[in-house]
């Protein structure tokens, strides 16, 4: 299978944000989503679904490549992304040609 990734690929519209936490005026902490910036992204499916107790579970997982950016690389982990359809967990970073210009997010959706 070739990873070649095209320009022109990169069709959807996605946003990154990274969870911090600021204190609030009673010293608490309080959790705060700050956005990283739109990038667009292709979008690969890659929805699966497991069989539990006679119960079919669905998992909804996605990959997305990116162009390479070095902060992603280093701590894409801990960011999340919102697609146009729900919101993403980003589960894992790696770099996918051998010229390190992309990135591939594997991610589920937030909450399952």
């Amino acid at each position: 299978m070739s990873n070649l990734v095209h320009a022109g690929e990169f069709n959807t519209r996605i946003e990154l944000f990274k969870n911090t936490f600021e204190a609030t005026t009673t010293s608490e902490r309080k959790r705060v989503e700050v956005s990283l910036g739109v990038t667009f992204a292709k979008r690969i499916e890659a929805s699966s679904s497991t069989d539990e107790d006679g119960k079919v579970i669905p998992i909804y997982s996605r990959k997305y490549q990116v162009r390479f950016r070095k902060d992603l690389l280093l701590e894409g982990n801990e960011y999340f992304l919102k697609d146009i359809d729900g919101e993403y967990v980003i589960s894992n970073v790696t770099i996918i040609d051998t010229r390190n210009r992309y990135l591939e997010l594997k991610c589920n959706r937030r909450g399952d």
